[in-house]
């Protein structure tokens, strides 16, 4: 294959955009989430164990200190979430960050991540936290990969999650008041 075949196939990729959600990507994301739950019908995720069972509920949960963001591809189908909670004092807890897994390990989850954390400097949070499961392997690479360190316990919301979730925490040096 030569440079021109090369770059023939990266200009076919697709590139996702990031953008806050709005309702307009609820139907979207709503199948999104039952594709991943059809993925990972067997696989213990979420702090409830739950995964996209309990995202749906949380689907454009925003507020003022709190938003939702969405990846979408060309065709402007829902290929990836996160969304960042208000646990106050200058805590956000990091959730519900899912990628199609065609785009694994291509970057959309470090954009979603980047958004969050842009969000989170600008609302002057403190620290972000991000909890999974223990098999979840792959998400504690990418969350020490990206700037978090393992932490025993989190800083907030700590009877929300049930025991053996592996938690992470990203400092963001910000101070809010």
């Amino acid at each position: 294959m030569n440079t021109e075949q090369r770059q023939e196939i990266r200009e076919e990729e697709p590139k996702e955009k990031i953008t806050t959600y709005t309702d307009e990507y609820k139907e979207g994301v709503l199948r999104f989430y039952d594709k991943l739950r059809n993925e990972f019908r067997d696989v213990d995720l979420g702090q409830s164990g739950q995964g996209p069972n309990k995202a749906n509920q949380e689907i454009g949960k925003k507020s003022e200190n709190s938003d939702f963001w969405v990846a979408t591809n060309d065709e402007n189908e829902v290929v990836g979430t996160a969304g960042l909670d208000d646990c106050g004092n200058g805590i956000g807890y990091f959730r519900s960050l899912y990628v199609d897994k065609s785009l694994r390990g291509k970057g959309v989850a470090k954009e979603l991540l980047s958004a969050t954390v842009s969000f989170a400097k600008e609302k002057k949070y403190k620290v972000i936290f991000a909890a999974t499961m223990p098999k979840n392997t792959g998400v504690h690479k990418f969350n020490i990969k990206n700037g978090f360190r393992k932490i025993d316990v989190p800083p907030a919301n700590s009877e929300k999650f049930r025991p053996g979730t592996v938690f992470f925490e990203m400092d963001l040096g910000e101070k809010k008041e």
